[in-house]
């Protein structure tokens, strides 16, 4: 294959990728329709099953594609908001869960597609994530975790976290109060029409709300 042609393939791939994103965050794998992601990318439906194999390997594409993305970018925010992981002090670890919680629910905010598709992915109980997750290596996610797990638990043992708090499920608790609040904000919307939740203010009161319940819930009570 000459470069131009492996240029013009990786283009054709990519652009596939990016309709079938916007095709299953809105209609879910069982509705989604191949025909939809051809006519939305441009490119013949042939084409797709040639580079994907069928349906299903396409939305394995898509949730893979969405997972790695969502789980790099997070243990960015968390490994960018360690101030240091040698002697860490009660300010120090507030800052840090504060930082990760803004972020996180921020970045869940601008991206509403990877939010649908993981929902959908969850609604269906993760079973195509657990065809294409590794057991392990450096792309599992459990590996990739190991440096901010290993600074919640000194955090922990230093006294500065509540000992009965499991550092695993403080992120895994952390992370679906931010991924839920994004995604129930039409189910706010339909019960309280008086209010906007979706405006920056009322954004920006969920994500400091979320911030004080979690520093409350973890925090060893004399270090609140």
């Amino acid at each position: 294959m000459g470069q131009k042609q492996k240029r013009d393939s990786q283009a054709a791939k990519a652009a596939i990728l990016e309709a079938a994103k916007e095709i299953f965050a809105r209609d879910g794998f069982g509705a989604a329709r191949v025909d939809a992601v051809a006519e939305a990318a441009g490119y013949n439906k042939s084409l797709i099953f040639q580079y994907f194999g069928d349906k299903l390997g396409l939305y394995k594409a898509v949730v893979y594609s969405c997972k790695e993305q969502v789980e790099d970018d997070l243990i960015t925010i968390m490994q960018n908001s360690i101030q240091s992981d040698e002697q860490i002090n009660t300010e120090q670890f507030r800052s840090f869960m504060a930082s990760v919680i803004r972020q996180y629910f921020d970045y869940q905010i601008s991206q509403p597609r990877k939010v649908r598709i993981l929902a959908w992915e969850m609604a269906e109980g993760w079973q195509t994530s657990m065809l294409i997750e590794p057991g392990d290596g450096p792309h599992c996610f459990r590996n990739k975790f190991k440096v901010v797990s290993n600074y919640l638990e000194k955090a922990r043992t230093q006294g500065i976290v509540r000992p009965e708090i499991d550092p695993q499920l403080l992120v895994a608790h952390v992370l679906n109060m931010c991924f839920f609040h994004v995604l129930s904000i039409p189910r706010y919307q339909l019960h309280f029409p008086e209010r906007d939740f979706s405006s920056p203010e009322a954004l920006a009161q969920a994500r400091e709300q979320i911030v004080i319940l979690v520093l409350h819930g973890v925090m060893a009570s004399s270090k609140i």
